[in-house]
C-alpha cells in the first residue's frame, strides 16, 4: 500500500521548513544586509556640526531637484563665488559622517585660496532630503551638481573636481566620465 500525500508530506516536514526558510530568509537577509552595510559606510551623523558657526555672507544656499528625483528628495548646495568673476571653480563633495557644516573650514580654506566653490549634500545628509545613501545615489547626486557647476563656470578649463575621503572615489567617478 502506498503512503498518502499527507503522510509524503508529514515525513517530508522538515525539508520543506528548510527550503521555504531558504527561499523567503535569503531575501530578506540581503536586503537588511545591505541596508547594513549602506549604515556602516555613509555613518551620517545627524544634525549640525557642533563647530559650525554659520555660513560667510556670501555664500549662496540653493536645492537641486532633477526631475528624477522622487517627491521630496533634494540635494542641498552651497555657491561660495570668489572676489574674481572670471576665478577658476571647484565641485567638493565630502566623505562620510559629517554634512556639510562639518566641512566648511576646507570650504573655506579653497575659497580663500581664490576659487569659487560648490559644494553639495548628498541625499541623506544634512538638509538634502532622500534614502540613505547608496554608491549609486551619490554618483548619480554628483553628476547633477557637476551639471549645475557647468552653468556657474562656463568655461570648462576652469571646473575642477574635489573630493575628500569618500568623496575622493566619487570624484574619481564623475572625472572618469
Amino acid at each position: 500500500m502506498s503512503p498518502t500525500l499527507s503522510q509524503r508530506l508529514r515525513r517530508r516536514w522538515f525539508s520543506l521548513l528548510c527550503m521555504a526558510a531558504l527561499v523567503v530568509g535569503l531575501p530578506v537577509s540581503c536586503a537588511v544586509l545591505e541596508h547594513k552595510e549602506r549604515q556602516l559606510v555613509f555613518r551620517i551623523e545627524p544634525g549640525t556640526a557642533g563647530w559650525y558657526r554659520g555660513l560667510p555672507s556670501t555664500v549662496q544656499e540653493f536645492e537641486l531637484k532633477p526631475k528624477s528625483f522622487k517627491a521630496g528628495q533634494n540635494i542641498h548646495a552651497w555657491w561660495w563665488p570668489a572676489q574674481r568673476a572670471d576665478a577658476p571653480a571647484i565641485l567638493y563633495l565630502h566623505g562620510v559622517r559629517w554634512n556639510l557644516t562639518g566641512q566648511l573650514f576646507r570650504i573655506e580654506q579653497l575659497h580663500a585660496l581664490g576659487y569659487s566653490v560648490l559644494a553639495i549634500d548628498y541625499r541623506g545628509f544634512g538638509q538634502s532630503h532622500g534614502d540613505l545613501p547608496s554608491e549609486s545615489s551619490v554618483y548619480e547626486d554628483a553628476r547633477i551638481a557637476w551639471e549645475r557647476l557647468k552653468v556657474l563656470q562656463p568655461d570648462a578649463s576652469k571646473r575642477l573636481i574635489y573630493g575628500h575621503s569618500l568623496g575622493g572615489a566619487v570624484a574619481i567617478d564623475l572625472a572618469a566620465e
